[in-house]
C-alpha cells in the first residue's frame, strides 16, 4: 500500500548534505511507489531555482533533478512564498512545475501526508 511523504527542505541546496540527502530520499520513496510532496521552505527555496552551476564550486546542482521529479509527475513542489520573497527569488525564478504556495497550502500537504521529514 503506498503510502504518501511530505519531505521539507529548509537548508540551502549547498554548503551542507541536508537538501541533496532529501533529494535522494524523494528518489527512494518514489521508486518504492510512494507519493511525494517536497515542500521548499526556508533556504530550501533555493533548491528549485533554475540555472544553478554548482559543479564549479564542487557541489551538484539539484534544481535539475528536482525539475525532472516534477515534471515526470513523480512528486509535487511546493515552495513556500513567504520565504521566497524573503529571499527575492520570484515564480519565474523556479525550475517547471514547482508551484509558489501560501503556508496553509503547505501545512496542509504536511498534515495530510502519512509521513513528514523535515531536512
Amino acid at each position: 500500500m503506498a503510502k504518501s511523504l511530505a519531505i521539507a527542505i529548509t537548508k540551502a541546496p549547498f554548503g551542507g548534505i541536508h537538501a541533496a540527502e532529501a533529494i535522494r530520499l524523494a528518489n527512494g520513496a518514489i521508486s518504492y511507489g510512494h507519493e511525494v510532496t517536497i515542500i521548499l521552505t526556508g533556504d530550501g527555496v533555493y533548491v528549485a531555482k533554475k540555472g544553478q552551476k554548482a559543479e564549479e564550486n564542487g557541489w551538484i546542482s539539484l534544481s535539475p533533478l528536482l525539475e525532472k521529479l516534477v515534471t515526470s509527475g513523480r512528486a509535487k513542489v511546493l515552495v513556500d512564498n513567504g520565504s521566497a520573497v524573503e529571499r527575492g527569488v520570484h515564480a519565474e525564478d523556479l525550475v517547471a512545475g514547482a508551484v509558489v504556495s501560501e503556508g496553509r497550502n503547505i501545512s496542509s500537504a504536511m498534515a495530510d501526508a502519512d509521513r513528514c521529514v523535515v531536512f
